[in-house]
């Protein structure tokens, strides 16, 4: 195929996904851009969180990052008790777990991050690494 005409194809696919892509239906009304709703920003796992369970995580991150495993342990198990319905701290318990060896601890924590994430699907393993790796805030 010559670059003239993987353009031409390229060009109208664009084209045709732009169509697609702005269609609405009959019963949709036309709404003037400034009256189209926005967007609201996504929540994230961390968000969920109350003020003590995400202090106690940020502390848990911390610590971690520093290679102070126990001390994180015990921040991760902190952030826990505020919020035992999040995924995250468990997923801090989870890493630390296998930093320290302890196949038996990750294997728990692991079994508690799935139970949770079938409530809360935010919650997916890639969003759980990105709450452990942040730094923390303030």
């Amino acid at each position: 195929m010559s670059l003239l005409s993987t353009r031409t194809l390229a060009a109208a696919t664009l084209a045709i996904a732009g169509m697609v892509a702005c269609s609405r239906t009959p019963d949709q009304p036309k709404l003037p851009l400034a009256q189209t709703p926005s967007a609201s920003p996504a929540q994230t796992p961390r968000d969920a969180l109350s003020d003590a369970a995400r202090a106690a995580l940020d502390l848990g991150n911390t610590e971690y990052r520093a290679g102070r495993f126990d001390q994180a342990l015990v921040a991760y198990r902190d952030a826990v008790k505020a919020a035992p319905d999040n995924a995250a701290p468990y997923f801090g318990i989870y890493m630390t777990a296998k930093k320290l060896g302890n196949a038996a601890l990750a294997d728990s924590a692991s079994g508690e991050i799935a139970s949770r994430n079938g409530a809360n699907p935010m919650l997916s393993d890639s969003a759980m690494r990105a709450i452990h790796a942040a730094k923390p805030q303030g």
